[in-house]
């Protein structure tokens, strides 16, 4: 299992040079998975950069199609954060 965090996500839907690289980790991993925290952080920086409300469409299209889990925080996780 991987994570990602919120700059491979923004990488790979705002086609920046690193984002075949962090597709072929993803694609190649037997389980994925992005915090919640990451999940938010990513569709305030997508609305932000594009100004459109359904930036985040592509970033639930992309949590589809390689099945990403979105892990919640809870317990001392969330004191940490």
């Amino acid at each position: 299992m991987i994570g990602i965090d919120t700059s491979a996500v923004i990488a790979v839907l705002q086609f920046e040079p690193e984002a075949s690289a962090f597709l072929r980790c993803i694609a190649n991993s037997d389980a994925t998975c992005l915090s919640a925290v990451s999940l938010q952080e990513a569709s305030m920086v997508l609305a932000g950069r594009t100004g459109e409300a359904g930036a985040w469409q592509d970033l639930d299209a992309l949590l589809k199609l390689y099945s990403i889990a979105v892990i919640p925080l809870q317990g001392d996780s969330q004191r940490c954060a």
